[in-house]
Order: C-alpha cells, then sequence, then structure tokens
C-alpha cells in the first residue's frame, strides 16, 4: 500500500500531461517518417524537429536503392547501345547463316552454341564469318561455355579460309576437312590446310582453352597471318595468298559456346 501512495502522489504532483497516451500512431508515423522513397520531404527541418537518428537511417536507404538502380540502368543501357551499333553496322563481324548442323546462333549472330544431342558426335558444329576480313582486322572469339562430360578433349579450331561460305554446297564435318586454304589453331596447334593439314611449327597455345579466355587470328597486309590467345601474340605463318579470307570456328568436343568479340 505504501508503493501505491507513492505512485498517486507523484502522479498528482506532476500531473497526467507528463505522460501522453499516443492517440493516433498512423498520423505520428506520417509526420516523423515521411514516404520512405521521397527523398525530397527529408529537408533540414524535419531533422531538427525530430529524433535524428532512425530519420538519418531511414534517409540513407533511398539513396543507396536509387544508386543501384541508376547502375543496373546504365548497365542496361551499355547493353542496348552494343546491340544497336551491331544492328546498325552492316560490316559488324557475325557468323554466317551457313553453318553446320549442330549449331545455333543468337545475339545477333555474334554467338555460336552447340548443340548436344544424345548419341550423336560432337562433329557438324562449323561457323564462318558472314563477310571476308580486311587486312589487319582481328577475329577474336572468347569461350564461354564448355561441356564438362567431353573432359579434357579440347578441339576447339579457330582460323581463316578462302572458301566462301555461301558458295560451298555441303559443309564439312570439321574445319580440317574445308576443301581450301585455310590456317587454323586446332586445339593447341597450328594447321595450315588445303585439302590434307599440316603442322605450323612455332603456332602453339601454352595451354588448353577454358571458359573466359579469347582466341585470335588476323590477316596482315604483309601477307602474315597472326594467332592470339588472351591477347598476346603466340605465333604467325607467311602465306602469299592475296584474296579473300574468312573467319571460322568449329565447335569440337568439350567447348559448347563461344561468342565474337571483336
Amino acid at each position: 500500500m505504501r508503493y501505491l501512495a507513492w505512485i498517486i502522489t507523484a502522479t498528482i504532483i506532476c500531473g497526467f500531461d507528463a505522460a501522453p497516451l499516443q492517440k493516433d500512431f498512423g498520423t505520428e508515423d506520417k509526420e516523423i517518417f515521411p514516404k520512405l522513397y521521397d527523398v525530397q520531404k527529408y529537408t533540414k527541418e524535419n531533422l531538427d524537429r525530430h529524433d535524428v537518428a532512425p530519420i538519418t537511417a531511414l534517409k540513407s536507404f533511398p539513396k543507396t536503392e536509387l544508386a543501384a538502380k541508376v547502375e543496373h540502368q546504365l548497365i542496361d543501357l551499355s547493353e542496348q547501345a552494343q546491340t544497336k551499333i551491331a544492328d546498325g553496322d552492316s560490316d559488324f563481324l557475325r557468323f554466317s547463316e551457313k553453318r553446320g548442323r549442330m549449331v545455333t546462333l543468337s545475339g545477333n549472330g555474334r554467338t555460336a552454341t552447340r548443340v548436344n544431342e544424345f548419341g550423336e558426335p560432337k562433329v557438324f558444329a562449323i561457323t564462318y564469318t558472314t563477310r571476308p576480313l580486311e587486312d589487319d582486322e582481328l577475329f577474336e572469339i572468347r569461350i564461354l561455355e564448355e561441356d564438362a562430360e567431353a573432359g579434357d578433349n579440347y578441339n576447339l579450331t579457330i582460323g581463316l579460309t578462302t572458301a566462301n561460305p555461301e558458295q560451298i554446297e555441303h559443309l564439312p564435318m570439321i574445319a580440317l576437312y574445308i576443301n581450301s586454304p585455310g590456317w587454323f589453331l586446332y586445339g593447341t596447334e597450328g594447321r595450315q590446310c588445303n585439302g590434307e593439314c599440316r603442322r605450323i611449327h612455332g603456332v602453339n597455345l601454352p595451354r588448353r582453352g577454358k571458359v573466359n579466355d579469347t582466341l585470335g587470328v588476323m590477316r596482315k597486309s604483309s601477307g602474315d597471318i597472326n594467332f592470339y590467345f588472351n591477347k598476346k601474340f603466340i605465333g604467325s605463318i607467311t602465306t602469299l595468298f592475296p584474296g579473300e579470307v574468312y573467319g571460322v570456328v568449329d565447335l569440337r568436343n568439350n567447348v559448347d559456346k563461344i561468342k565474337i568479340t571483336s
């Protein structure tokens, strides 16, 4: 009883206004905590009138959210810009629709994917560029996906051929069977072919290619054909052929998907 008397006495002395009851929680929330994403309402006046800590915490969230949205928009715009360039530039390197039956194209004809059907050998996956390369123009690809079931059986082929794909009646099973002069990086070795193939000494990969590696080839104005691996020169062969050359990629064995990056 003594404690109860003290409580009653304190209430009478201090008055009931000392501990007001909050009658409208919704109204109070709206006044102190404006709409979460309305950054304009977080004025200096609001910060001065109310508790700074919670409002500062709420204020920082929309900025972070907005920054993330802007970042994604910039990425999207960059991708759209690349797409528009690819659509608008007829000279942009793409793969021809004249391709092996085990290959599908996407990304404006700049990405090639091998279709792996059960029981089918990993051949008939050859692709050509739609146009011949200019002198000193790089034809480069990036490995996007590998076939884990194929293990270390690496025979990805990239190179140049004098054969115009639109004039080929029957596409070969693999790039080395093209019945025209050609220069290739076959697996980890350089090959020169014209019905038959021989090794190009001095053109070798330091290792098998894997996802995110790039491989490239270029016919120089001097007649040399240069090969590249991850932007680095790895060897060349001198040719005296003055005519047109087309880019070739053959998705053999453990590489499933590649993309033109030049």
